[in-house]
């Protein structure tokens, strides 16, 4: 009776077709990731020189206020 509930539970189509090994899924699952590593890295990047542009922008607006200031 349990071996039934179970395969209820997990049904044939989930665990893939018999004929593929599970070695040919894990490389294409960690070809994935990598992908998905390298859109995040590149994401990161743009971020990180979006943020020093800015930092960059306001220290230039903070230098030019106090040469204002001192005129």
């Amino acid at each position: 009776m349990r071996y039934r509930l179970d395969e209820k539970r997990l049904p044939s189509a989930l665990l893939g077709s018999s004929s593929e090994s599970l070695e040919g899924q894990f490389g294409r699952l960690s070809v994935g990731i990598d992908e998905l590593i390298a859109q995040f890295d590149r994401r990161i990047v743009a971020a990180e020189e979006a943020v020093a542009a800015v930092q960059a922008m306001r220290d230039a607006e903070k230098i030019t206020i106090c040469a204002a200031q001192r005129s």
